[in-house]
């Protein structure tokens, strides 16, 4: 008998204590929920309207029957739609990425592809913004393949080509180098300009967390949405400082040898 009111008071007090976590976990699901909803539309109410307005403005001019342009100025009022429909484009994407995240495991389309066709894919999509900057490609031949969703991975080149422009100079130098290592495949983004800011580096990728210097609208989730995709290949991103001025960001995603080429008939 007393054995079993020892247990039944020892099993009684664990229950209790698991239903208390569960609620203090519950609760501070809810406060962090709670948060991000509030980060979220504090974004959303800034960064969308903003591009919003300006092809709004821009439309309304170019319709306006009273108002004469020149074709220049046509033309320019057409180039600031054209850029703040990319721009808008852009921040929709990483809104739907973020949340995609947050929903649990990303479904993977995995395929074995090209380092090579990769950052080729993310330096045509960043041409425009890339302009004016000298970028510096060094990838070991074509045959460097790496097994990943190119859609997504693509993605996190583009994000990472994104945050030079936005946390660099303009004409800032870029370099983009590719390897295999232990772990796998690398893919490293470097810039030449003012490095990472002192502190934890580590809290750049966090959702909103825009960083230092940032400049023009942005949401602040490009490298939270590059970890996010690099954690579900089972990889990471990872950023530092380069003594003598610059950061650099790496890309790692573990993979397996690749795929034998196919034999040429005889």
């Amino acid at each position: 008998l007393l054995t079993f009111a020892m247990l039944f008071v020892v099993g009684w007090t664990v229950s209790a204590l698991a239903e208390r976590l569960r609620r203090e976990e519950a609760a501070a699901l809810r406060r962090r929920t709670d948060e991000l909803r509030g980060a979220l539309l504090s974004s959303v109410s800034h960064d969308l309207r903003t591009p919003l307005a300006t092809i709004t403005g821009a439309a309304s001019t170019l319709l306006d029957a009273n108002v004469h342009l020149s074709p220049e100025q046509r033309d320019e009022l057409l180039g600031f739609i054209r850029d703040e429909g990319i721009r808008l484009d852009a921040l929709v994407t990483n809104l739907l990425e973020m949340s995609r995240i947050a929903a649990g495991p990303i479904p993977l389309k995995t395929a074995w592809v090209p380092v090579e066709e990769l950052v080729g894919t993310a330096l045509r999509r960043m041409a425009r913004p890339l302009a004016g900057r000298s970028v510096v490609t060094t990838i070991p031949g074509p045959l460097l393949l790496v097994e990943c969703d190119p859609v997504l991975l693509g993605q996190v080149l583009t994000n990472l080509l994104e945050n030079v422009v936005r946390h660099t100079p303009a004409g800032t130098a870029v370099r983009i180098e590719a390897g295999r290592s232990a772990e796998g495949v690398r893919i490293s983004v470097i810039d030449g300009g003012p490095g990472l800011p002192p502190g934890n580096a580590e809290a750049l990728f966090e959702p909103f967390e825009r960083g230092f210097g940032a400049r023009g609208p942005g949401t602040g989730l490009g490298l939270a949405i590059c970890r996010g995709i690099a954690r579900a290949h089972g990889g990471n991103v990872v950023g530092e400082s380069i003594a003598g001025g610059g950061a650099a960001f790496t890309l790692l995603i573990p993979t397996g040898p690749p795929p034998p080429l196919p034999e040429d008939p005889p």
